[in-house]
């Protein structure tokens, strides 16, 4: 059974994590009553989200269709991109693409803004939610980035032992 779980995430990890993005469109309930009484607001918000879902379900899209139609096996092949698949090669590209929009859109932009204002990004510290900020947001996204490069470096570093024999 155990075994069963584990390939059926392997084979299909790109539509849970297609699934996951969709938590982008649940608005609190602050950002709701907003978009109720502001016309202008509630349209900017839509698209707001729309674009936030996109950027992050590119990367899983392009996974889907190397597993789908690419012979990609599994999941735990792309953590694995020194190994030199093409599909796995635009996964990454995708997710570098998308580094390269988040950051341009945070720190050249209003993202900052935006996530700020459309409450986008929710922090629970350990006395309760964190009052987000541009600035807090900047610090977070900047975060997040470090962690992605820091992982994705290890993963072409080629010394990640993964199960890539089950299929």
């Amino acid at each position: 059974m155990l075994l069963n779980l584990f390939n059926l995430f392997g084979h299909y990890f790109w539509v849970i994590s297609i699934v996951v993005s969709l938590q982008v469109f649940w608005q609190s309930g602050a950002v709701r009553e907003r978009c109720k009484s502001d016309v202008e607001f509630a349209i900017d918000d839509s698209k707001v989200r729309w674009k936030l879902f996109l950027w992050m379900c590119a990367p899983w899209f392009a996974m889907g269709i190397g597993q789908r139609f690419g012979g990609v096996p599994t999941v735990w092949h792309f953590l694995k991109p020194g190994d030199g698949n093409p599909w796995v090669a635009l996964f990454f590209l995708s997710v570098f693409g998308c580094w390269l929009l988040a950051a341009y859109w945070v720190y050249l932009r209003d993202g900052a803004n935006a996530i700020v204002e459309h409450q986008l990004i929710r922090i629970n510290g350990l006395t309760g939610q964190v009052k987000l900020t541009p600035n807090k947001v900047k610090l977070v996204v900047a975060l997040m980035l470090i962690g992605g490069i820091a992982a994705a470096l290890t993963m072409f570093s080629n010394h990640m032992v993964v199960p890539i024999g089950i299929d």
